[in-house]
């Protein structure tokens, strides 16, 4: 890599890592090409030189932050756990991470606005998400095959772990009247009720 090229990388980085930061300090919705500029020391021209706008700029940012979600997903390859255990497992850990980033929450429940340079780029993402893997998990611990039974699955599963999460980033007053529950007692209650019908399915 020449200095020009290794220069260039630095600057990119010290700018998206400045937009994490700001992320994580002030939430999505008060981050500003103002204060981006100022937390990397750069001027503006730099930021639309190395990405053009800043919606790119925080798409860029929220996706780098999903790359952090692969520990998250290593449980769902850990084959000394059951596949209902590895699914529990998977679910706290996802909460953990969204509860230390917030703003992912609507990339999760598909109310951002990433965008992709191409299809590639939105299956690596998809993947990133590990939904192939826990849908591949949820006709493990349930014998279902049906590609539409098991997208509704998955979705009323997610929803009903992240709903919580969901209402307590949106407004933490409103959250004040739901009890806390920690999320491994959720997760818990949800796959004893959920999964009960197939608890006592006969083994292949």
């Amino acid at each position: 890599m020449s200095i020009s090229e290794d220069k260039d990388l630095s600057t990119k980085e010290t700018i998206l890592k400045a937009t994490l930061e700001l992320i994580k300090e002030e939430g999505l919705e008060n981050v500003t090409l103002r204060k981006i500029t100022a937390k990397a020391n750069v001027n503006l021209a730099l930021v639309n030189y190395y990405f053009g706008s800043k919606d790119y700029l925080i798409s860029e940012a929220l996706k780098t932050m999903l790359g952090t979600f692969g520990d998250a997903m290593e449980v769902l390859d850990d084959e000394s756990l059951a596949p209902i255990d590895r699914y529990k497992q998977f679910l706290i850990n996802y909460v953990r991470l969204v509860q230390q980033h917030p703003e992912l929450l609507h990339q999760l429940l598909g109310k951002g606005d990433l965008m992709f340079a191409s299809k590639y780029d939105y299956i690596d993402y998809l993947k990133k998400l590990g939904m192939s893997k826990v849908r591949a998990l949820v006709e493990e611990i349930t014998g279902e095959t049906d590609p539409e039974t098991l997208f509704m699955i998955t979705m009323q599963i997610n929803a009903a772990v992240f709903f919580p999460v969901l209402i307590t980033t949106i407004s933490p007053k409103k959250a004040e009247v739901f009890p806390k529950i920690p999320v491994e007692k959720l997760v818990e209650h949800l796959f004893d009720h959920y999964f009960a019908r197939y608890s006592a399915r006969p083994s292949d």
